[in-house]
């Protein structure tokens, strides 16, 4: 049960690791506080949804799942799309790059939905081990944001002040992604 929780954390990490990287990108120097932020938000969002799936039940979710795709892709669109006006809109700014609380969060939804659908899986299994599995998820979660933060500072650095406008795409390549199996 211990390397399905891992494998499990490790999947659906990745699109909040994309994240992390790509708003790394602008942010400049290294500031702990953001890896932080970002490593917290996710796998705090990553740990809650699945208990959250555990408990509300497949039946609902089929109601509901058909729109999460297109939330989503809006979001993620929106928030690629203004990175990339702010980067092409402002002068060098990364000195005072900071995270908002209300953008983390709307990132944490938008990525934690693939961890709600995840919960529902575990209603067959032992409340103990859904919260074993729910820890389990978010620390590795926590844990991979912060390095795809480091990664995406330090790949910022070479690509030089224009990394926030490459971050915008990885957005909103992501979301096309949320899009496409919408459709798919």
């Amino acid at each position: 049960m211990f390397l399905q929780a891992v494998i499990l954390g490790v999947t659906l990490a990745m699109d909040a690791f994309s994240i992390s990287v790509s708003k790394a990108l602008s942010g400049g120097k290294v500031k702990l506080k953001n890896g932080l932020k970002m490593g917290i938000t996710f796998g705090g969002f990553q740990a809650v949804m699945p208990m959250i799936g555990f408990f509300i039940g497949s039946s609902f979710y089929n109601l509901i799942k058909d729109y999460f795709n297109i939330v989503s892709f809006i979001i993620l669109a929106f928030l690629g799309g203004k990175m990339i006006y702010e980067c092409i809109n402002s002068e060098n700014e990364s000195e005072n790059f900071d995270i908002s609380f209300k953008e983390l969060a709307l990132l944490g939804v938008a990525t934690s939905i693939d961890a709600l659908a995840a919960g529902f899986i575990f209603a067959s299994i032992n409340f103990s081990l859904v919260i074993f599995n729910c820890l389990i998820i978010g620390f590795i979660t926590f844990l991979i944001c912060l390095f795809g933060y480091i990664f995406g500072t330090k790949l910022g650095s070479v690509i030089g002040e224009k990394g926030e406008i490459v971050g915008g795409v990885v957005l909103i390549l992501l979301g096309v992604k949320f899009l496409i199996e919408y459709f798919v």
